[in-house]
């Protein structure tokens, strides 16, 4: 794993052992989570985690892939919306960039049912469709039953069937539980098919086929992506449970510690589980928010990936026990250096309400150099370095300001956003435990989606 970190926590080392040590019990439960090979009969709330060791799978979503490339794919129409797109459309623009070449496989997204958002995109891939783009439609909903994906689905299913009523069912496929609406239907109409692990929520299944088919269909090394998320998992589990020798701990936690100006300094192997504790310690201290401060543009939907994991998974009206908490911590997502000339002020001139983590990411692109200006750098200084001066300048005035943030600094390659999301992934089901919620479910939002039927008499 090629991420490397470093955090900057108002916590001391006391409070962070204590927490550590509430971590035992998932952290153990993880371990044998693990010991399936199968994620299809793992029955474990950390089967999200297991996911990228399950090679039959990964195998099966290769193949499926690599037959519909055969045929030739420019790009994939994904119908899907919240977990079933988010991860794909982050790790796709993150690799690919805001701009991709013209020989890019092109990703579009049919996920909310707005007037003409929904109209320009269906226009446009209308038109991409009769200029004989060969475009590859994909429809993913665990339930089989969300209704902005079953509307979308079902307006481009009409249009495959009139742009190629001959062949048209080969051209698309269904993604979603087994003997759910959406599978019965696949089976009736002849699409191809791949099935989801019951025990794998939508947001936790970025490494299930909800991501890593349409991310193969786009190019990218999904081996490499589970790679990296399987590298995090040896690591932390190795954390748990001494005899599990996938790294080089001896004792649970192997992590070092030191105080530094009033404030603890933490690094080590264990991203997961103390990101987990000093999430949770800020929140116990009023640290209501939670900011991801990315210093590259082309990273933010990996930034609303995350807001919608941390969000989902952490606002709870009832704890475990059944009593009313109303918990959760508000996400946030900034974009550096824009946002340095926006929210930067309220970041450090308002209230203390705001923990922070910066992504420091390691930039392709270091040819493009600062031309000579009056009061700006030396003229021969790339962009992307001074691009990091600018990212380093605000943590020092966040520092000064005794106002917390961590630092994850990773490279765009699928190796380390496979190992950055599966550390996301394992912190907030941690975190859960640590706030005595439930982590995996989302009762509010099955509640707008009972009414909306109400409402629109389904």
């Amino acid at each position: 794993m090629h991420i490397t970190w470093e955090q900057i926590a108002l916590i001391s080392a006391e409070t962070q052992a204590q927490l550590h040590k509430k971590l035992f019990t998932p952290l153990n439960n993880l371990t044998h989570a693990l010991e399936h090979k199968s994620c299809f009969t793992n029955q474990s709330p950390f089967t999200f985690a297991t996911v990228p060791f399950d090679i039959d799978y990964q195998n099966s979503i290769l193949n499926a892939a690599a037959k519909i490339k055969k045929a030739g794919c420019d790009g994939v129409i994904l119908v899907g919306i919240g977990g079933s797109n988010l991860g794909t459309m982050a790790v796709h623009t993150t690799l690919s960039g805001l701009f991709p070449t013209a020989t890019t496989p092109q990703l579009y997204c049919a996920d909310t049912i707005g007037g003409d958002e929904s109209a320009q995109l269906f226009t446009k891939i209308s038109s991409e469709l009769a200029n004989n783009k060969k475009l590859h439609l994909v429809i993913i909903s665990k339930s089989g039953s969300t209704l902005e994906t079953a509307i979308n689905a079902a307006l481009y299913i009409e249009l495959f069937k009139k742009q190629f009523p001959q062949n048209y069912a080969s051209q698309i496929t269904v993604v979603t539980e087994e003997q759910s609406l959406l599978w019965r239907q696949s089976e009736k109409e002849g699409f191809n098919r791949l099935a989801l692990p019951k025990t794998v929520g939508g947001r936790y299944s970025v490494f299930t086929a909800v991501g890593l088919f349409p991310l193969a269909l786009l190019g990218h090394d999904i081996q490499a992506l589970c790679k990296g998320a399987q590298d995090t998992l040896a690591n932390t589990a190795a954390h748990t449970n001494p005899s599990i020798h996938f790294g080089s701990a001896k004792t649970p936690f192997d992590t070092t510690l030191r105080v530094t100006q009033g404030m603890l300094r933490v690094s080590g192997l264990n991203t997961a589980a103390t990101r987990a504790t000093i999430l949770y310690h800020w929140y116990t201290q009023g640290l209501v928010l939670h900011d991801s401060f990315f210093f590259d543009s082309s990273c933010e939907l990996l930034g609303k990936w995350y807001r919608q994991l941390l969000a989902e998974s952490t606002g709870k009206k009832l704890n475990i026990q059944g009593t009313l908490v109303e918990t959760g911590i508000t996400p946030t997502v900034s974009i550096g250096t824009t946002d340095l000339h926006s929210l930067f002020q309220l970041s450090i001139g308002g209230p203390r309400i705001k923990g922070t983590t910066f992504y420091n990411v390691e930039q392709n692109n270091t040819t493009i150099a600062s031309p000579h200006l009056e009061g700006a750098p030396a003229a021969g200084i790339t962009l992307a370095n001074i691009n990091t001066e600018l990212q380093k300048s605000a943590q020092t005035v966040y520092l000064e300001d005794q106002r917390p943030f961590m630092t994850i600094t990773f490279k765009k390659t699928a190796l380390d956003l496979g190992a950055l999301l599966q550390t996301h992934l394992l912190e907030v089901a941690l975190l859960g435990t640590l706030l005595e919620i439930n982590p995996f479910d989302q009762p509010e939002v099955e509640r707008y989606k009972t009414e909306a039927k109400k409402l629109l008499k389904l």
